[in-house]
């Protein structure tokens, strides 16, 4: 089975992974959501060291940062990022979450009336 792992591990000068450290920079079974929730919380936690990875490299690994505060968090599972955003109260969040709403009912009100009027 795949591994969740950090990339990295391996590198020297870079996060608590590095060659010769305690932790290997493997976090569990891909099988298993808290492997990518232990992920999540190490690039929280050494946010500094993992500034440099894409959006693209993390979602491949399974954790994306929040848009509105930039912590990290699995993409699926209880905890995860959906519900990050839609449970915290933090007035950032919350102003997000509203205007996401509003983009979403803007979008299908647009669509909808690019269907009425392609009706002849």
């Amino acid at each position: 089975a795949p591994w969740v792992h950090c990339p990295l591990a391996g590198r020297p000068q870079s996060c608590s992974c590095r060659p010769g450290s305690s932790r290997p920079g493997i976090f569990g079974p891909a099988s298993e959501i808290g492997a990518f929730r232990a992920f999540a919380t190490h690039v929280c936690k050494e946010a500094s060291s993992h500034a440099d990875l894409t959006e693209q490299e993390l979602l491949g690994l399974g954790v994306a940062r929040c848009p509105v505060c930039g912590d990290a968090h699995c993409i699926l599972g209880q905890g995860g990022l959906l519900q990050h955003i839609s449970g915290c109260r933090d007035l950032r969040h919350t102003s997000y979450v509203a205007a996401q709403a509003e983009a979403s009912a803007t979008w299908k009100r647009d669509y909808a009336n690019r269907i009425l009027a392609a009706i002849p």
